[in-house]
């Protein structure tokens, strides 16, 4: 089978690319933003892909059996990024998804994360994943989704910030959410059952929860933690701790990035619990348990005896920046969408509204498959061109080309409107955007006004 990675150069996806390596009979291709030398893995070929471009993902999967998307946007893709993660992470999902159906994927597999059942009041990273799934689904294609808990994994970031906290923390005062429970499963085991439901039938467009066979609350994972390290760590349980206060204490002891933080610490009010009947069983096979996984993850074959108080600082930083061009900018908008319009109708309100919502200071010029913004009917601020070969009712595209606003070297720049397939929404985009402002004075100036402009547009929307 050719089988389709996005996600690849992730924790999970490194050590899938070595799982599936070993299988001869698969060809492998690996999805990178930035193009990456092929390994020396005889069936693993690594592609540049950039998921947020629909032209790139349909080329990529051109021919692909199988798609397996690992694919979470909590990290900047961008010099300036302006959005919420769970709109980045709706565009790519659906990208994915409208390519699959126009190659005939037979089957998508998705990692995603343990949903509770009795909770209705989900975080937003709970909530986009389960959005992620459902779009995923939305074409067609066949897929099998895998929900984990925290993974026990060297480079996961749930587990690194656990083991940064235990490494940085001799005393820790412990909030209310560390007595959640969840059942933490090891990596190899979710790489393991990746590969059993790969390209099987039986698990086509079913869920199932990949849960390791103990129960432990967040406490009790710390303290595991702490025992398989050798180091003595006292931990107390406060009533008062918010999760506000939570995030910024996790952020500034582990040193990790609030954007990737935040969403983490919120979920972790939530039991990742799941019923017998949805759990995936391997037959004659077991998950590891948490100490057994904590002593693979961190090379340790015997529990030291010695136990040390003192802070150890760990000196290398995952949580690192793709390695991105600083100066482009990305910024996607969820707009509530009227009932039973589509994504041309919302292009041709955009630009019928700005003029008259100022007032002629801001002119719209209309001409062909040219549009042209100005300032006062006299400068001409940006330049689009519509794209009608690459533009459908739902999905509508306009590259831009040119304008006081723009350098004169735009690449891939685009603004696009699309709807989403949940049908709830628009999401107006902006993609590899390169403004002809000095950098530090377009972040404070023209950045904010469009940020601005959109949430009157979406008021607009609101009251049509």
């Amino acid at each position: 089978m050719k089988i389709l990675i996005a996600g690849a150069s992730g924790f999970v996806g490194k050590e899938l690319l070595k799982s599936l390596s070993n299988e001869s009979s698969h060809k492998i291709f690996a999805l990178s933003r930035i193009l990456k030398k092929n390994s020396e893995m005889d069936n693993v070929r690594w592609l540049q892909c950039d998921l947020f471009s629909l032209k790139d993902v349909e080329s990529v999967m051109e021919g692909m059996d199988i798609g397996i998307y690992l694919i979470h946007s909590m990290v900047p893709s961008a010099g300036l990024v302006q959005g919420d993660f769970q709109d980045m992470d709706l565009i790519c999902a659906d990208n994915f998804a409208r390519a699959a159906k126009e190659n005939n994927l037979k089957q998508i597999i998705y990692l995603g994360g343990v949903i509770p059942t009795a909770e209705a009041d989900l975080s937003l990273h709970l909530k986009s994943r389960l959005e992620t799934e459902e779009t995923l689904r939305s074409y067609g294609t066949p897929v099998t989704t895998l929900r984990a808990p925290i993974i026990i994994g060297r480079d996961g970031s749930s587990f690194t910030i656990v083991n940064k906290l235990v490494e940085r923390l001799p005393l820790m005062i412990l909030p209310s959410w560390t007595s959640t429970f969840s059942c933490p499963v090891y990596l190899g085991d979710v790489v393991k059952s990746i590969n059993y439901v790969l390209g099987n039938q039986d698990f086509f467009n079913k869920i199932y929860n990949l849960m390791g066979p103990d129960t432990i609350s967040y406490r009790e994972l710390l303290e595991i933690t702490a025992e398989v390290k050798g180091l003595k760590r006292y931990f107390f349980n406060v009533p008062f701790f918010t999760l506000q206060l939570s995030r910024l204490w996790v952020s500034t002891i582990t040193g990790t990035p609030k954007d990737l933080v935040y969403p983490l610490i919120q979920s972790l009010r939530h039991p990742m619990l799941s019923n017998n009947e949805s759990v995936l069983k391997i037959p004659e096979y077991s998950f590891k348990h948490v100490k057994e996984s904590l002593m693979e993850t961190l090379g340790v074959q015997k529990i030291p005896k010695h136990q040390n108080l003192f802070p150890v600082f760990i000196k290398n930083n995952i949580f690192y920046h793709p390695s991105i061009e600083k100066k482009i900018v990305r910024s996607v908008q969820r707009l509530n969408r009227p009932f039973n319009k589509n994504a041309q109708w919302v292009k041709e309100k955009y630009f019928e509204w700005l003029p008259i919502f100022f007032k002629s200071v801001f002119v719209v010029k209309i001409k062909g498959d040219e549009i042209n913004f100005k300032l006062f009917d006299h400068w001409n601020l940006l330049t689009l061109i519509f794209s009608s070969e690459r533009s459908t009712s739902d999905r509508q595209l306009l590259y831009i080309t040119g304008g006081l606003l723009a350098k004169k070297e735009q690449g891939r720049a685009r603004l696009e409107f699309r709807e989403t397939t949940c049908g709830k929404f628009f999401l107006a985009a902006i993609h590899d955007y390169r403004p002809s402002l000095p950098w530090y004075i377009y972040q404070f100036t023209q950045a904010p006004f469009h940020l601005w402009v959109m949430k009157r547009f979406g008021d607009y929307l609101n009251i049509k």
